[in-house]
């Protein structure tokens, strides 16, 4: 399966950037959320390797990141959920969720 999704590495670690995160009512960015992240295997349990969940970095612009570690126990080929959740500035929760694929680097 190719072109489905984002690409993570086994054994690596890796940084997932949420852009430009808006509130689906007014399109407004959101700058101000406080955010967690987990990740999801196919059979929908939480990635061993990491603890969960993790910290979701604010960068100040409306955009977000994420770090899954190295130690995260990924296999090749599999398709991975993170989803990342919390609430905004106004109290509003929002989740946003975004499927990836786990290549070996060579």
């Amino acid at each position: 399966m190719t072109g489905c999704c984002s690409v993570i590495y086994v054994g690596n670690d890796n940084l997932l950037k949420f852009p430009q995160l808006k509130n689906t009512d007014t399109g407004e960015v959101i700058t101000d959320a406080a955010l967690t992240m987990k990740v999801y295997s196919p059979d929908g349990s939480a990635v061993d390797g990491q603890v969960w969940p993790s910290s979701v970095i604010n960068n100040g612009d409306g955009s977000y990141s994420g770090t899954i570690e190295g130690a995260a126990e990924l296999v090749e080929g599999h398709i991975y959920t993170a989803i990342i959740t919390g609430t905004d500035g106004d109290g509003h929760m929002l989740t946003v969720d975004r499927d990836m694929i786990a290549r070996a680097r060579v």
